[in-house]
């Protein structure tokens, strides 16, 4: 049965099937012998009850397994039916529901589901208390909220379940104003900020207020090394806004995404030629 293919069909010969099986060539003739004689017993009244049948009768090997599609399709039913059966089994399992042995068909399984949907649906009459984002329906603080008054804005999926595992120690309330007090202190400062999920699940909005702000010392300034660094600047800016006035040369080249990164472009050129100036007096 594992040498033939989707048809029942072994076209091999007798030392072919030798190798494969790892079975000695006696062995394997006899048997294939005692498949080809008529059998009066048989259920099937096919080619005299034979189990196999010869593909051409002028040679002596490649043969046909005559009830091979009949039990296929029995062992097919019986794989469905197993997984129907373990489907249930895991479904029941997953919502709370006793387990049964008794035998489950694909139509006793779908009704069983439609009917604990039903009960579900009707649980369903009163809006979350505390969603993970958008706006609570009762004017309660949400995670989103809080995510959105944080300083850095990085991952924002595992911070909103970060902060909804917060609400179990701590209230919404203080949360949103504790991470409201760390945006102040770090005043637009996210050089060495953590990310929300880290200041989160360590609890560090429970910190002293006075070491969120970090504390920085400006070092004097070359006056020659701050020219090199505004016209390598200019010089950048002018390549852009000419690249950028090449690709706008027609009415529709002229995405908003285009003007605007070329008026911001302009404006940062301004700026620092009016630093190279100041530097020049």
């Amino acid at each position: 049965l594992k040498l033939c293919d989707i048809d029942g069909v072994v076209d091999m010969t007798h030392e072919a099937i030798s190798r494969r099986t790892n079975v000695p060539i006696e062995i394997i003739r006899r048997g294939i012998d005692e498949l080809e004689k008529p059998d009066p017993k048989s259920r099937n009244a096919a080619h005299e009850g034979r189990r196999i049948v010869r593909l051409d009768e002028h040679r002596d090997w490649g043969w046909l397994i005559v009830n091979y599609q009949h039990y296929r399709q029995i062992a097919s039913e019986e794989q469905r039916r197993e997984k129907t059966r373990l489907r249930t089994q895991k479904w029941r399992k997953d919502n709370e529901l006793p387990s049964c042995d008794a035998p489950v068909t694909h139509g006793d399984a779908c009704d069983a589901m439609q009917r604990q949907r039903k009960k579900q649906m009707k649980k369903k009459k009163e809006p979350p208390k505390s969603p993970v984002g958008g706006q609570d329906v009762n004017g309660a603080v949400t995670a989103e909220q809080i995510y959105n008054e944080y300083p850095l804005k990085v991952g924002k999926q595992a911070a909103l379940k970060a902060i909804e595992r917060c609400f179990k120690t701590a209230a919404p309330e203080v949360l949103l104003e504790r991470t409201k007090q760390f945006s102040a202190a770090r005043n637009g400062d996210l050089d060495y900020c953590p990310h929300p999920t880290t200041w989160f699940n360590q609890g560090r909005f429970n910190d002293d207020p006075a070491t969120w702000a970090r504390k920085r010392e400006v070092p004097p300034v070359n006056p020659a090394s701050q020219r090199i660094g505004l016209e390598a600047e200019e010089k950048r800016l002018v390549g852009l806004i000419e690249s950028l006035n090449q690709s706008m040369q027609y009415e529709w080249d002229r995405t908003p995404e285009r003007v605007k990164s070329r008026k911001e472009a302009r404006a940062r050129l301004e700026q620092v030629r009016a630093g190279l100036s100041k530097l020049s007096k």
